[in-house]
């Protein structure tokens, strides 16, 4: 053990621009394209913004930081969703975080447009987004929206669907999600992964939309944010949405490289305070180093092998398949032989349908007050890993021979571990992605 001591506008891409899953009856996404920057291009801008225009007639597109967005189109379909802002001075910018484009928009009255008819009855809107600064009153709107007919959902409901909660803002700096879901006259809107409103409604369509600012008759409800990504869809699940959000960056023609397991893949501790999504996660950071591959993050929270997301609906010939998982199998009680079988048939299932599987060993963690003996028992399922993976991966990648995240103890080091002393920071992704890099056959 060595010494001690967590785009990107994402407006999404569409359902129909990958064969897995049926395109929704309406969608406002987009995607965006990966291009190798000349060696003296900012390391900054290392994902091409695609669809995003710098005047509203979609003729000059807009690609460096600064450039004013006048139109956004959705060109991943040919019916694809238009948002515009003929008043430069209203539009939001093009910036780079992380490498990942973002639209800023000022708090003040930069917003994008767009007329709508979406029945509100199996409706889904998400959206992610950093604060750029504290909002301006308890409820500020990421999206909004006149709705007609009956709807009842919350205060100055016929403007605002996607709010923030004011005190939950404050407190929060990293990455936010909210989603509003309207299902058969119910509608719930979480943010953070909590419910902050729910309500009924009747009959309704949404018939005018607005990102960024509020719409006229409710100027006060501006948010400043960088917004990260933004689904409006029909009838979207949220494992859908997932897949969705990871294909930023990614040539979504490229073969497609899956990760899956538990909240080490997916990047989060919940939504809470350890969450480290979107942009910097393990898949994301090896997406940056593999722009051959489309790489998608299958992670789930509190995943055990049983209980992953179902990987088999998004292969494709060609597709790898890195399987992370077992940790909340020993800290369920699982031993390391049942563990170690639960993970053998897994990923001999994945080969019978044709994917080409690797296997990881799995990191250490501070031992949950019911399994003490949860370190021995990662060190036994590791060993199973390591002598048996052969006969049912293609190869291995051995997080825990890392000298910086693999050891004993090293989940005690704040340079690659959170707090809670189970999920990573951004550096100790950033060591996870280098190993599956360097595991996979070259570009």
């Amino acid at each position: 053990m060595k010494t001690l001591p967590l785009l990107l506008l994402a407006f999404l891409a569409s359902l129909a621009a990958t064969p897995a899953f049926a395109a929704p009856a309406f969608t406002f996404l987009a995607r965006w394209q990966t291009w190798t920057p000349a060696p003296t291009a900012k390391p900054t801008e290392a994902v091409r913004p695609v669809g995003l225009y710098q005047d509203v007639a979609r003729t000059q597109p807009a690609l460096k930081a600064g450039d004013r967005v006048l139109a956004f189109h959705d060109e991943s379909r040919p019916d694809g969703l238009t948002l515009t802002q003929p008043d430069p001075a209203k539009a939001p910018t093009l910036e780079f975080t992380h490498g990942r484009p973002v639209l800023r928009f000022d708090g003040i009255d930069d917003h994008l447009l767009m007329t709508a008819d979406l029945p509100l009855d199996g409706l889904d809107l998400w959206a992610r987004y950093t604060l750029t600064r504290p909002p301006t009153s308890a409820y500020d709107s990421v999206v909004s929206g006149h709705v007609s007919g009956g709807y009842d959902f919350g205060p100055e409901n016929a403007f605002r669907l996607l709010t923030v909660d004011y005190q939950r803002s404050t407190a929060q700096t990293l990455p936010q999600v909210v989603h509003l879901s309207a299902r058969a006259g119910a509608a719930t809107l979480l943010t953070e992964g909590a419910l902050l409103h729910q309500g009924k409604f009747a009959t309704g369509a949404v018939t005018r939309l607005s990102i960024g600012s509020g719409l006229p008759k409710a100027p006060k409800h501006f948010l400043a944010m960088d917004l990260e990504a933004v689904v409006i869809a029909r009838d979207v699940s949220p494992e859908n949405a997932r897949v969705i959000t990871t294909q930023l960056g990614a040539r979504l023609d490229a073969p497609r490289l899956v990760c899956t397991g538990d909240s080490l893949t997916d990047g989060s501790h919940g939504f809470g305070q350890n969450s480290i999504r979107p942009t910097l996660e393990y898949p994301s950071q090896l997406q940056t180093l593999r722009p051959d591959r489309f790489v998608i993050n299958n992670g789930k929270w509190g995943a055990l092998v049983s209980t992953q997301l179902p990987v088999d609906p998004l292969y494709a010939p060609g597709a790898q398949l890195v399987v992370f998982i077992g940790s909340n199998n020993l800290s369920a009680g699982h031993s390391p032989e049942k563990s170690y079988e639960a993970i053998a048939v897994y990923c001999r299932a994945r080969q019978a349908k044709g994917w080409t599987v690797y296997v990881t060993t799995l990191l250490p963690r501070v031992a949950p007050a019911t399994v003490p003996d949860w370190e021995k028992n990662r060190q036994a399922l590791n060993a199973l890993i390591r002598a048996g993976h052969a006969s049912f991966a293609s190869g291995l990648i051995d997080f825990a021979a890392d000298p910086h995240v693999g050891d004993a103890g090293d989940e005690l080091d704040a340079t690659y571990y959170t707090p809670d002393q189970v999920h990573l920071t951004a550096a100790g992704a950033a060591v996870l992605a280098e190993q599956v890099h360097r595991a996979l056959p070259p570009p």
